[in-house]
């Protein structure tokens, strides 16, 4: 190995990745980043910038006991305003899950449309919600930027590195764009598309990986979901 000699003293070229020191009431966080996309003044994409690399940081993170000293808190208080923010947080829980719930029925009803009738208000308290997992909980869904990122490093690994068929992986990417919605029903296609995402992962890098996760996460999660999802029964209907 290389070594270059600082004040007589041999010290290796090769840096070494600090390790971070977690102090108690703190939690490490890792910020990843996103390839820049380069877009011309017509907002057509003309290359890849740079990517920002990834931030680790120890954040102090409240206590349980510090936080049931802010929801005790009187009104009028400074602690007050810490109160009111984690209610918000947990009002902002809720009416994720009812969007959840809303998204779930026209998903199953194309043909119908949601009332507050429909909305399963026993599945509206915190103890449901904590049960579900965090990516099926309404927060997030991929925009057309992410599918076209998941997209473009799906075809690459499926295509170059796995060596699929070109013309069928394009017949997957074209589901994963429209979340799936045209064979939902279709629980042997959904169940194969499942089994190639996990091809997918298994054979992907991990930093490549970073800047698709949580569409590929959304993507498992409602693969799952469908698989989980109750037949219909289309012969009752006609």
């Amino acid at each position: 190995m290389a070594a270059v000699e600082t004040n007589q003293t041999t010290t290796p070229a090769t840096v070494q990745e600090e390790k971070i020191v977690v102090p108690a009431g703190h939690k490490l966080m890792t910020y990843f980043f996103k390839t820049e996309t380069l877009k011309d003044e017509e907002g057509k994409e003309i290359g890849k910038g740079k990517k920002h690399p990834d931030v680790k940081v120890a954040v102090p993170v409240p206590t349980i006991e510090d936080v049931i000293t802010f929801l005790a808190a009187p009104d009028g208080s400074k602690e007050a305003k810490v109160r009111d923010l984690i209610m918000d947080q947990i009002v902002d829980a809720i009416a994720l899950a009812g969007r959840a719930q809303i998204n779930e029925f026209r998903d199953a009803n194309a043909d119908k449309e949601f009332t507050a009738a429909d909305m399963d208000l026993s599945k509206l308290n915190l103890q449901t919600i904590a049960e579900t997992p965090k990516g099926q909980r309404g927060a997030w869904s991929p925009g057309d930027d992410d599918f076209k990122a998941f997209n473009e490093l799906y075809t690459n690994i499926l295509v170059h590195k796995v060596s699929y068929d070109p013309k069928k992986t394009k017949t997957h990417t074209d589901h994963w764009k429209n979340g799936m919605a045209k064979v939902k029903n279709n629980k042997p296609v959904v169940g194969e598309l499942q089994e190639f995402l996990t091809v997918f992962a298994a054979n992907c890098e991990e930093e490549d990986m970073k800047e698709v996760e949580q569409t590929y996460t959304w993507l498992v999660n409602r693969a799952a979901k469908y698989l989980k999802a109750e037949e219909k029964d289309f012969l009752q209907a006609l």
